[in-house]
């Protein structure tokens, strides 16, 4: 199953956009995708998955442009 970036104490930017990555929202193009290959994490919305529900995108294996 797909990761999801939870931690609350640690503001980790997208690797995008530089905006801080935010876990408590109901918006899926603002919940966090992380890269399979690499430590990075964006906003589904910064990814090519935007206009993808967000409970598939989660369970898909997801590759950043940089990998």
């Amino acid at each position: 199953m797909k990761k999801q970036n939870t931690k609350t104490s640690d503001k980790i930017p997208c690797a995008n956009c530089n905006e801080e990555l935010n876990s408590d929202t109901d918006d899926d193009d603002k919940k966090n995708i992380g890269c399979d290959f690499c430590d990075k994490w964006y906003h589904k919305k910064c990814t090519n998955l935007i206009g993808t529900p967000y409970h598939i995108a989660a369970i898909q294996d997801y590759k950043c442009d940089k990998c």
